[in-house]
């Protein structure tokens, strides 16, 4: 170990070896260097102004990060709003519930019969089934299925349920149309 002779930094006696200055022991706590005041409150002001910063550029980036949703409108419903009746059995009953499904769709598979018990004089039901209507499908732009309308003796859309259901949403709905209709409901 080289050392060189000791030398003094302010008050306390130091020894320079392999290139560092080392305080001996019972000097170190009179060794502590402190910064001036407004050395400190520069250091402050710093680490305060580039936290600003950063929060700064991270609201930015967040605020510029989401989008607002696009605005619903009527004719964003999925499915037809208007049938021709004559493209589909019985076009003299008051009411139609259609059911536009696929072959290979699961959620699909026993919509017809949660459908099938609102067949009455009144209620005509019918399943259009992808690929066997395929002229169906594209003449009223059906892209998804499972896809249910029900429309009136003219062919207008009282409502349409998109995806599966249960026997008892189905039913409900028919209810609501033709009562809105000022039809009077079957028991």
């Amino acid at each position: 170990m080289m050392t060189r002779p000791s030398t003094h930094i302010g008050h306390v006696d130091t020894v320079f070896c392999c290139g560092v200055f080392i305080v001996p022991p019972a000097l170190q706590s009179r060794a502590r260097c402190e910064l001036p005041s407004h050395l400190v409150l520069l250091r402050v002001a710093v680490v305060v102004v580039v936290f600003a910063i950063v929060a700064a550029i991270g609201w930015w980036f967040e605020r510029h990060r989401r989008t607002d949703a696009p605005p619903q409108s009527a004719d964003q419903v999925p499915g037809p709003r208007q049938l021709d009746r004559a493209d589909f059995a019985r076009p003299e009953a008051p009411w139609l519930v259609a059911l536009f499904t696929s072959a290979t769709c699961e959620s699909c598979q026993g919509l017809y019969d949660k459908a099938k018990p609102l067949e009455s004089p009144d209620v005509v039901v019918v399943e259009c089934e992808f690929p066997r209507e395929r002229e169906l499908h594209a003449r009223y732009h059906i892209e998804a299925a499972p896809l249910t309308v029900v429309a009136d003796g003219r062919g207008v859309v009282h409502a349409t349920l998109v995806g599966a259901y249960d026997a008892t949403e189905l039913w409900t709905t028919v209810a609501e149309v033709r009562n809105a209709d000022g039809e009077r409901q079957e028991p």
